[in-house]
């Protein structure tokens, strides 16, 4: 199975998003929201690899998994925080795993979701649990939980798209 493809294809990623500011607490990592891109990147520690127009990204860790930072901003602004996980298989069932994992991690942060949810695109494989690995290889399964803080909404995602194996 090419690993490029399923990178391309496969995403579990960590969305943090603009909401009202908190003071004194940072809202992504060691930021806030509205903070400007130079201030960002004088906080970061991590190493920068590309610092484009509206976005800077970095390469580290995140809850023992390796991935992609991403700090986007709007108007010179921080607006949003992106982890991408950074992991490569030569199949479907370690990232159904590796998402369950970060979710009891992300669990163990925040506590209790607002949502968790399933979504089914086919309903072919919805009540044969044995299935669920065959069901995401061919995209028609996804996962999402959400929390919420006093600044932050925080999205956990594994979606396969275009049924690429």
């Amino acid at each position: 199975m090419n690993k490029v493809i399923m990178l391309i294809f496969i995403f579990l990623f960590l969305l943090f998003q603009f909401s009202a500011n908190a003071k004194n607490m940072p809202d992504f990592r060691n930021t806030n929201w509205d903070m400007s891109k130079q201030k960002v990147k004088s906080i970061e520690k991590l190493k920068i690899y590309s610092d484009e127009p509206e976005k800077l990204f970095y390469s580290g860790k995140f809850l023992e998994f390796p991935v992609n930072l991403v700090y986007v901003f709007k108007n010179n602004k921080l607006s949003n925080g992106i982890y991408v996980f950074d992991q490569s298989y030569s199949s479907f069932e370690p990232y159904i795993k590796d998402y369950m994992k970060a979710k009891k991690g992300l669990i163990k942060l925040l506590g209790k979701p607002l949502s968790d949810s399933t979504v089914w695109n086919d309903d072919f494989y919805k009540n044969k649990p044995e299935k669920l690995v065959s069901a995401f290889t061919l995209g028609n399964v996804s996962f999402f939980t959400e929390w919420l803080t006093k600044t932050t909404r925080i999205l956990l995602v594994l979606s396969n798209e275009n049924n690429n194996i």
